[in-house]
């Protein structure tokens, strides 16, 4: 269990992921990530998962050019932003590399989900090996899923004016600044400042501050998490007709599940319901959106302080869907927080 290093004739570079292994024969449960796409933030998540479906394998593969493992501290150096289409074809090749490694002649159950444009992400390699021989989809999990017109979301709208009238390279901008606060900060000062941006010691978890500073320290990595960002408002304009088509299919279809927060900043309420209007009908599709308290609903980014709550939703989703293991019992209130 933890950050291992993938490497294989089906990759085109090393890159860090988290992996927690199963049982031989047991479902694979892999998880896209959003952007920043650093594979440590889900590793509270993915424990919490492994808690609950014990049999399951988990991997999570940082986005290319996003590892805070094998990237130079302190250096932007010669970075070469890559595109969404460039991250499509790395999590396919992560998929073959996952796949090449079953030891058995059967397709491996696969449940797949993809956190915000990790959900645009997941649509695209979803239906590149939706007639694989090797893998069998059970499950889409489109998680806070950015899929549909970013740049209409209240977020969107203030990154489409940046990229505007202020910089198309916004990557560059927040790479040059960190790097220079990282120079210059002693290191405690720079962990510290960073502890305070994200709410103290006390609000947030370990892993998440952990994780921000892996990839604060990389300046490298925020000329992709911006470079990326704007590729997104360019082309995340509409989600992919073909992947709701196949979820339907006589022999391959498979359940998908949209979890959606409240009043997200990077989903505008449009949106949201344009989505579960057109495709509520399908069968074998099911939409949640977020309940309770604002202040405390599950948010757009679970991943840094409720990861937990999350994995329970998520476990209960999974236990209720045909065909895939029950989870441990859970308490009679789990429902209700969908």
């Amino acid at each position: 269990m933890g950050v291992i290093i993938l490497d294989g004739t089906q990759l085109e570079e090393p890159v860090s992921a988290y992996h927690i292994p199963g049982d031989k024969g047991g479902p694979l449960f892999i998880l896209i990530p959003g952007n920043p796409g650093v594979c440590q933030y889900y590793s509270e998540y993915l424990d919490e998962l492994k808690g609950l479906l014990p049999s399951y394998e988990f991997l999570c593969a940082s986005h290319r050019g996003m590892d805070a493992l094998l990237n130079p501290k302190g250096s932007v150096g010669k970075t070469t932003p890559y595109k969404l289409t460039d991250q499509v074809e790395h999590l396919c090749n992560v998929l073959e590399w996952a796949t090449a490694r079953a030891t058995s002649s059967d397709p491996r159950d696969v449940i797949i989900m993809g956190h915000s444009m990790g959900a645009w992400l997941l649509q695209r390699v979803l239906v590149r090996f939706a007639n694989s021989p090797k893998i069998r989809f059970k499950m889409a999990g489109l998680l806070t899923p950015t899929i549909r017109d970013l740049a209409g979301s209240p977020k969107g709208v203030k990154l489409s004016w940046i990229l505007d009238t202020v910089t198309q390279y916004p990557g560059y901008v927040m790479a040059r600044t960190v790097q220079a606060l990282y120079k210059t900060l002693p290191n405690f000062a720079f962990g510290y400042a960073i502890k305070l941006g994200l709410g103290g010691w006390s609000s947030t978890p370990s892993h998440a501050i952990v994780s921000t500073i892996a990839m604060l320290s990389r300046p490298s990595i925020l000329v992709q998490v911006g470079q990326l960002a704007a590729d997104e408002i360019s082309h995340i304009k509409s989600d992919l007709p073909e992947f709701w088509d196949a979820s339907i299919a006589t022999d391959r279809g498979f359940a998908i599940w949209a979890y959606f927060a409240q009043n997200d900043p990077w989903v505008s309420d449009t949106t949201r319901d344009e989505i579960i209007s057109e495709h509520s009908h399908l069968p074998s599709v099911h939409f949640d959106i977020a309940k309770g308290d604002p202040e405390d609903a599950i948010a757009h980014s679970f991943c840094l302080r409720q990861s937990s709550r999350f994995a329970r939703i998520t476990a209960y989703r999974i236990s209720i869907t045909p065909g895939l293991e029950p989870t441990k019992p859970q308490p009679p209130t789990i429902s209700s927080q969908l």
